[in-house]
């Protein structure tokens, strides 16, 4: 009897349509393989009225995952790499699809255009986008902001935000742009931080499930996993959590990593080193940073 890949995911349109492109990749490598989707709710999902670090911080959107995982439930897991904490015992990360666009966007509504010094009100929940956004516009105010990406843009629709702040990865996995009514401002990520890991999609398996292990094997991106462990292990080495700024980017020109980053007051560096020199890199650049 052939083997079902069961595919847990979160319910949201931008979920489904990141599991999608797993499945879409997995049946395509693997078209022998029956896929199936397993829609999951989490608490981030259920409590969306009050802000991530009260609710218990990223990792509300993957316990209720890695439960299933663990007992058998589902195969794989798909994530928001920047959503992940720490991996559980007996998990692991199995692959990563090729990393989206890792920009962060203001949108605003068609024809609406914040000025630098104007009050506006921006929403976001988010440390590090209020960091950043405070910088470029020093009289706006923000104001939290949760729920899908569908209900941040009603909520813009409403008139509750002057402009929202958004992950361009986000919206173009969705198919959300200009023409549908809103005014889109790109930040730089080299000037704009982006959160470690954001745009990239990250795929959760039993660490002792061989079969499953194999098949992602064969739709992991590898210089997006560089990426990965790279953003993810310089977060670990400053300590920083969900209650803190922080920003970090890294980028793979051949033999050569570049990284931009930012923790709490630090001010934005940006190191470079060849591949050969990581280590010292990353210890480096969180000493700069701390």
């Amino acid at each position: 009897m052939a083997r079902t890949i069961k595919i847990g995911t979160r319910k949201s349109a931008l979920a489904l349509a990141q599991a999608k492109m797993v499945q879409s990749l997995i049946n395509k490598k693997f078209p022998h393989i029956k896929t199936e989707l397993v829609l999951m709710t989490t608490k981030g999902d259920k409590i969306t009225d009050k802000p991530l670090i009260e609710v218990g911080g990223k990792g509300v959107f993957i316990a209720e995952f890695e439960k299933s995982l663990l007992e058998g439930g589902t195969d794989i897991a798909v994530h928001s790499a920047k959503d992940l904490d720490d991996i559980a015992d007996g998990l692991t990360i199995g692959a990563v699809l090729k990393r989206g666009n890792p920009k962060d966007v203001l949108v605003t509504l068609e024809g609406r255009h914040i000025e630098k010094n104007e009050n506006a009100v921006i929403g976001t929940g988010s440390l590090r986008r209020i960091a950043q956004i405070q910088n470029i516009f020093p009289s706006c105010t923000c104001k939290g902001l949760r729920g899908n990406v569908d209900t941040r843009l009603k909520k813009l629709k409403n008139g509750e935000y002057d402009g929202i702040i958004l992950a361009a990865a986000g919206l173009e996995r969705l198919g959300i742009n200009e023409s549908d009514g809103y005014e889109f401002k790109y930040f730089n990520e080299n000037e704009f931080v982006p959160a470690a890991c954001q745009a990239i999609i990250a795929i959760e398996c039993r660490r002792d499930d061989d079969f499953t292990k194999g098949i992602l094997s064969q739709i992991n991106d590898e210089k997006t996993m560089l990426s990965f462990k790279i953003e993810r292990e310089l977060l670990s080495l400053l300590g920083a959590d969900c209650h803190e700024a922080a920003g970090i980017y890294s980028q793979i020109n051949g033999e050569s990593i570049e990284i931009t980053a930012f923790y709490k007051n630090s001010g934005i560096k940006k190191m470079t080193a060849p591949k050969s020199d990581l280590e010292n890199l990353l210890k480096h650049m969180a000493g700069e940073l701390k």
